[in-house]
């Protein structure tokens, strides 16, 4: 006869998401507390310790636009998104590595109004901001130095004017206006003209009534090293999502970039596509409700591709599970080494912290730091799922 057990042992389990390494700490959010606070731990294991005052909650990373905090380790800071009781004006407020009292970035210049990290340069300690005044239809992007505090705005939209990437010495960006779900137009603002004008797609004011317009599917834009291409994930090429590029001296023609390397197999499609460092790039899948992450590189020849090189997220004994959270590790410097910290969950596991590198001699490319499970439930009634996977009519 199966055991009865009581729903409190289903939600014992605490949540460890987000995770970012940096020299011999792991930042990381998790509800540990009864509420979502960031916290840090030594990378080869110790007690977490808070970085936030008791009582002050973040919200859910994945229910937020942008990002819920960024540690920038040459500035020795962290910038936290911080909302008041869970009224979603986020506000940037920035804390010691080592934690502290957070001080607001712009003080009470934008007070009850939205602000999002949309896109960050730890290198060039920039953080781009979406910025909801709550009173207006239009969104403007703000470009901030952290470490002088000087600020540019990139224009307003109606549509969003979210920031999607930036050319590595910020000259240009790409800003993208939003209508519907992955309808998204592309633009372009250059520091020498200071305003943005339309790249790629069709913007709604000039659409025609009756026309039908694909949605481009576009996310993240990643320059290439020498900021002359613009590589992402699009769905014009295909439903379940591929790669594709645009120059920047003949944005009228979309060019697709083959992918070999691919290890995984079912259905599924390409989430996104994220710039790690030169022509270094993470793909990341979702194939049959399962995360898959790859590294690989850009190959920019004669005929541009990309050629996958490790699989971090996807074979055992990472598998059949869900990415909550992946990113470079990092020195104080801003030296990336090669290796990743994310968490990762599946059907039978609660969320767990992980290193991954490859490149560590003597030692095995994965290293788990947590140890989170089920409170009085064994393993063994824990159901792994079954794979109930189709492809639609449409």
């Amino acid at each position: 006869m199966t055991p009865k057990f009581p729903l409190q042992s289903l939600l014992s389990a605490r949540r460890l998401v987000s995770p970012q390494l940096v020299d011999d700490f792991l930042y990381f959010l998790s509800d540990m507390g009864g509420m979502i606070s960031l916290y840090r731990m030594d990378k080869d294991g110790s007690l977490p310790e808070p970085l936030l005052p008791s009582g002050l909650a973040l919200q859910n990373p994945h229910l937020m636009i942008g990002e819920s905090y960024v540690v920038f380790p040459r500035l020795g800071k962290i910038l936290v998104m911080i909302d008041d009781n869970g009224d979603e004006n986020y506000q940037p407020s920035l804390i010691p590595l080592e934690g502290g009292i957070p001080e607001p970035l712009f003080a009470d210049r934008y007070r009850k109004q939205q602000l999002a990290c949309s896109h960050y340069d730890r290198a060039s300690e920039i953080a781009y901001f979406y910025r909801d005044d709550r009173k207006t239809p239009n969104t403007e992007c703000l470009r901030v130095n952290l470490r002088n505090g000087k600020e540019i705005s990139l224009g307003t939209s109606l549509y969003g004017n979210i920031c999607a990437g930036t050319s590595k010495e910020h000259s240009k960006v790409i800003l993208i206006d939003g209508y519907t779900a992955d309808d998204n137009i592309l633009y372009l603002w250059r520091q020498t003209s200071g305003k943005r004008e339309s790249f790629f797609g069709v913007p709604l004011e000039q659409r025609e009534e009756g026309e039908e317009y694909a949605p481009s599917g576009i996310r993240t834009c990643n320059f290439t090293e020498d900021s002359k291409k613009i590589l992402f994930r699009t769905t014009l090429l295909d439903d379940k999502g591929s790669l594709a590029y645009l120059r920047l001296d003949d944005p009228s023609q979309l060019r697709s970039v083959p992918i070999s390397g691919i290890k995984h197999k079912g259905v599924g499609e390409l989430e996104d596509i994220r710039r790690v460092d030169k022509n270094r790039f993470l793909l990341q899948y979702n194939i049959d409700g399962c995360s898959w992450v790859y590294q690989g590189r850009f190959d920019d020849g004669a005929t541009p591709r990309f050629v996958i090189e490790e699989s971090i997220v996807g074979p055992r004994p990472i598998s059949e599970g869900v990415v909550l959270g992946i990113e470079p590790s990092l020195s104080r410097t801003g030296r990336k080494d090669g290796g990743y910290a994310f968490s990762f969950t599946t059907a039978t596991s609660p969320s767990q912290l992980y290193l991954f590198n490859s490149r560590a001699k003597g030692a095995k490319p994965y290293r788990i730091l947590s140890n989170e499970r089920v409170v009085g439930i064994d393993a063994k009634y824990l159901s792994r799922g079954e794979d109930l996977s189709y492809e639609s009519f449409w």
